[in-house]
């Protein structure tokens, strides 16, 4: 359910006025395991708002995505 919600709302969203819905889905995600997909999502709100106060929280997050391993 919080996935289907999230992702209406990203879809919905297209003038991108709530980036944010974007990290929500990624967050969604990445509870479910969907590695690939959060990392989607996390760069699609770093395209949105490239200058965001939390980009470098999402660099992060993006780098421990793609690190070998069970990061999480």
């Amino acid at each position: 359910m919080a996935e289907t919600n999230a992702r209406r709302a990203t879809e919905l969203d297209k003038n991108h006025e709530v980036p944010r819905a974007e990290i929500l889905l990624a967050s969604v995600l990445i509870a479910k395991g969907d590695r690939v997909g959060a990392l989607q999502h996390f760069r699609k709100y770093l395209e949105i708002v490239p200058k965001a106060q939390d980009a470098d929280q999402i660099k992060r997050a993006i780098a421990q995505l793609e690190a070998p391993g069970d990061a999480k």
